[in-house]
C-alpha cells in the first residue's frame, strides 16, 4: 500500500487547495501542510510551489503522484482478481444522484444482498463533479451520475466511466396548459412559456439549456429551483413549464407529459470507479442488475 503522505497529495493534487483537501480527508490544514513536508524532506525533493496563496505540484510532485494513481489502480485491480473467486466481504461505499438512487439503486438492494449476503452497502447522496473528489479520497466506492460537461474526460485514466442507461426526459407542465391532455409534446412547442431551470450551479442546468438550444430556442427563466417536488409545486403555482426525469417522483397536480420529435432529450446516467474498481463483484452485479431492469422497462429507459 502507498505510504498514506502520498494519498494527501493525490487528493491535494485532484481538489487544488490545502484547505479543501484538508475539509475533504477531516483533517486540520496546518497538519496536512505538515505531513506533505515531511514526506518533501524525507524524499530531497520539493513537492509543492506557493503561487500566491495557492500551491501547485511541482514536476517531482506531478510524477508521484502519477505513481500513486498507477499504483492505486493495479491495487483495485488486484482485489478484484483475488476476490472473484472467494465470497465478498466487507463495505461497498455508494453515491448516486438523487433519481438514481430511488429508480435505480434501491429497487436492486435485496438482490445486491442476496448475492453478497456478508457485504455492508452504505448509500448517499452525491452530485456531479464533487462525487470524483470522494473517489480520489476513498470516501466512495463507486457512484451513479448524469453525464455533464464538468465531469473528468473519457481519457481520464484514474477513472472508469460506463454508461448504465439513457434516461428520458419529460415535461412538467401546469394541469391547466393547452398541451397537458396531450400524450406527447414537442420540446420546441413550448418556446412560448416561462421556465423553470436548476440553478447554474446545480445538476439539470445545463441539460436543460441544451435540450432547449437543440430545439431551436433559449428559455425565458423566471424561476430556479432545483428539487423536483418544488419544481412541480412551483410549475403547477406560475403556469411555467419545466423538464423532469422520467425517474423522478413527485405529488403535484400539474403534468408529466413525454417529449416527442427528433431529437428527443435524455441524459446518460453513468457508473463510476477509480481505474480498477470496475471489476469488483459488487459493483459488476450491480451494474448486472441494473442492466436487467432497464431492458425489462424499455418505455422508461433507453440502451
Amino acid at each position: 500500500m502507498l505510504d498514506r503522505r502520498i494519498e494527501l497529495l493525490r487528493v491535494l493534487a485532484q481538489v487544488g487547495t490545502i484547505t479543501e483537501a484538508a475539509h475533504l480527508l477531516y483533517r486540520s490544514p496546518s497538519g496536512y501542510s505538515r505531513q506533505l513536508r515531511g514526506l518533501a524532506d524525507e524524499l530531497g525533493v520539493e513537492l509543492l510551489e506557493q503561487h500566491g496563496r495557492e500551491v501547485r505540484l511541482t514536476p517531482a510532485g506531478q510524477h508521484l503522484v502519477a505513481y500513486a494513481h498507477e499504483t492505486h489502480a493495479a491495487w483495485e485491480q488486484t482485489k478484484s482478481a483475488l476476490t472473484k473467486e472467494t465470497e465478498v466481504v466487507g463495505r461497498l461505499w455508494l453515491g448516486a444522484h438523487p433519481t438514481a438512487l430511488s429508480a435505480l439503486v434501491a429497487p436492486n438492494l435485496e438482490e445486491l444482498a442476496a448475492a453478497h449476503p456478508r457485504l455492508s452497502v452504505h448509500l448517499s447522496e452525491t452530485e456531479a463533479p464533487q462525487c470524483f473528489d470522494q473517489l480520489i479520497a476513498g470516501h466512495l466506492d463507486a457512484c451513479i451520475v448524469p453525464a455533464r460537461a464538468d465531469l473528468p474526460p473519457a481519457s481520464d485514466h484514474r477513472f472508469h466511466q460506463d454508461t448504465l442507461a439513457s434516461e428520458p426526459m419529460d415535461a412538467l407542465i401546469p394541469s391547466h396548459h393547452r398541451a397537458a391532455a396531450s400524450n406527447w409534446v414537442e420540446l420546441g412547442g413550448l418556446s412560448q412559456d416561462r421556465w423553470i431551470l436548476p440553478g447554474a450551479d446545480r445538476s439539470g442546468h445545463q441539460e436543460v439549456l441544451s435540450a432547449c438550444h437543440a430545439a431551436g430556442f433559449t428559455p425565458e427563466v423566471i424561476h430556479y429551483a432545483q428539487d423536483t417536488q418544488a419544481v412541480a409545486d412551483l410549475v403547477e403555482a406560475t403556469g411555467a413549464v419545466s423538464l423532469t426525469s422520467r425517474f423522478a417522483t413527485f405529488r403535484s397536480t400539474a403534468a408529466r407529459v413525454p417529449l416527442g420529435g427528433s431529437p428527443t432529450p435524455h441524459r446518460k446516467l453513468l457508473l463510476c470507479t477509480l481505474t480498477g474498481a470496475e471489476g469488483s463483484q459488487p459493483i459488476e452485479t450491480l451494474a448486472q442488475l441494473i442492466a436487467t431492469r432497464t431492458l425489462d422497462r424499455r418505455d422508461d429507459y433507453y440502451l
